[in-house]
């Protein structure tokens, strides 16, 4: 174990000093059992970083409270395992940051004024009536699991309350398990922003296995963008705003909601691929209560969508592009349908939207490719006579939004 203190610097008379108090230092942690949990014991404070080298570090850290860093030295070496006994990390109040790391085998904490309730497989945060944030940079979460008869379980991989914001940058989520929801990810917090961007999760859910991600009812901003999530399962995002934007769904059934504010809000999914296939269908569950909800630019296929608007929700659908789906909507006056084409029909519940537009076709979009989903040259998406904007979230044959996104070199880095 090494240390390099950072010390703070005070000018005198125009002279730069060295303070004799250290504001901060970085402890370089080797490998081993317990070796984290030796260095919060022995001498590391809130404020500090914790740099792993690389290795396992088999151990359940549980840090006191205020601001933590704990970064690889190179990102993907190290790795903190939990043993399959408690949370890998767990946290209240402050900042919290992960930057490259490797988090496995965590069986999630249980909450002391609550035994049957258990979260958080490899990182719980309680952080209710503090301030407390999440940021996790090009962190692999695997093999994480809450299992049991006994106890309600909660949050796979990360479970989190009282959040002020959430980062998830560059991150994989796969096989993590809660058996009563929030499979890769569970958030319950107030006032929380979050933030996903170029993440993957595939750890799926099914109806016995809870939720793939929820989003508990929050008075913030959701943003998601660039990400991947399979299912089977559900994806859920709440907030006054949202947006998601090119991120890819693939046989997983995805929703919003603005269900507990009943305050007018925002949410735009645009640019998005919600696709599932003839044996694995997609499902797309908005319920939004006060909202104005815009989906543009979307490929949309063999998926079943159950759309319902409360008394003061607006859906604006424009430049989807649509393939074998079904289902129903439950709209208010005022939503619509604009520069859509489907194939090979609309469910009767569609019509209602379309009044009198013409931009609204019934014609094979030409998909070139069932797994990317791109279109091919000649596509009515595609050649502006419908709109002046193309249809569909889907490119041309000759380039891939897998590359184009840069999910290959991601999915590649840490498969």
């Amino acid at each position: 174990m090494r240390i390099v203190m950072r010390l703070a610097g005070v000018i005198v008379s125009g002279l730069l000093l060295t303070a004799p108090v250290a504001r901060a230092a970085e402890w370089f942690v080797d490998p081993g059992t317990g070796t984290i949990t030796k260095v919060l014991a022995t001498g590391a404070a809130p404020g500090d970083t914790l740099t792993l080298g690389k290795g396992t570090y088999y151990d359940n850290v549980s840090l006191p409270d205020g601001d933590w860093t704990l970064r690889s030295v190179v990102p993907g070496v190290a790795v903190l395992d939990g043993t399959n006994t408690d949370s890998v990390i767990y946290a209240r109040t402050g900042n919290l940051v992960l930057d490259g790391l490797i988090l496995q085998h965590g069986r999630g904490h249980n909450y002391e004024d609550s035994p049957s309730f258990r979260a958080g497989g490899a990182v719980c945060i309680r952080g209710f009536e503090h301030f407390s944030s999440l940021t996790a940079i090009e962190c692999v979460f695997r093999d994480n699991e809450l299992v049991g008869s006994d106890q309600v379980l909660h949050g796979g991989a990360v479970y989190a309350e009282g959040l002020v914001w959430c980062v998830l940058e560059a991150c994989v989520f796969e096989r993590n398990f809660a058996r009563s929801g929030g499979t890769d990810v569970e958030f319950e917090s107030g006032g929380m922003d979050l933030r996903i961007e170029r993440c993957v999760f595939r750890s799926g859910a099914s109806v016995d296995r809870g939720e793939g991600m929820v989003v508990g009812p929050i008075d913030g901003t959701t943003e998601v963008r660039d990400s991947q999530f399979f299912g089977p399962g559900s994806v859920g995002f709440g907030g006054r705003y949202i947006d998601v934007e090119r991120c890819w769904f693939q046989g997983a059934a995805l929703g919003f909601s603005d269900w507990n504010l009943a305050v007018p809000g925002r949410v735009r999914c645009v640019s998005n691929f919600l696709v599932g296939s003839p044996t694995e269908r997609g499902r797309l569950q908005p319920t939004i209560v006060a909202s104005e909800v815009a989906f543009e630019r979307n490929t949309i296929a063999f998926v079943d969508v159950s759309v319902w608007g409360g008394h003061a929700a607006r859906y604006t659908f424009r430049a989807n592009a649509l393939l074998d789906v079904s289902g129903s909507f439950t709209l208010q006056p005022g939503s619509s349908m604009t520069c859509t084409v489907a194939w090979p029909s609309l469910p009767e519940d569609y019509y209602g939207l379309l009044q009198t537009d013409s931009t609204v076709v019934i014609v094979d979009p030409a998909f070139c490719d069932s797994t990317e989903w791109r279109l091919r040259p000649n596509s009515p998406c595609l050649d502006g006579t419908l709109c002046s904007e193309p249809i569909g979230a889907s490119e041309a044959c000759d380039e891939s939004p897998t590359l184009r996104l840069g999910w290959g070199a991601l999915k590649d880095r840490f498969k």
